[in-house]
């Protein structure tokens, strides 16, 4: 499987998934949230730890990456 992933975009899209954006913009959103099956605490307390930020108003973009783990990208400043 790895082999074919690697060669056929569309398969590797299939076995692993997409990457789904939880916060943009500093607004949550909820229907991602319920599709990926976390919590507003689970998110809360993955800002804390990736990012060192308290307030989902920081955030201008937070997503589950394919791999499971929570990418942050705070606000600019």
């Amino acid at each position: 499987f790895a082999t074919i992933a690697l060669r056929v975009r569309s398969f590797e899209t299939l076995i692993k998934g997409r990457p789904i954006i939880l916060i943009c913009n500093g607004q949550i959103n909820p229907r991602a949230m319920r599709k990926a099956r976390i919590t507003q605490e689970d998110l809360l307390s993955s800002l804390r730890l990736q990012a060192n930020i308290n307030d989902y108003s920081s955030v201008q973009t937070a997503r589950l990456e394919s791999s499971g783990e929570i990418s942050v990208i705070p606000q600019s400043k």
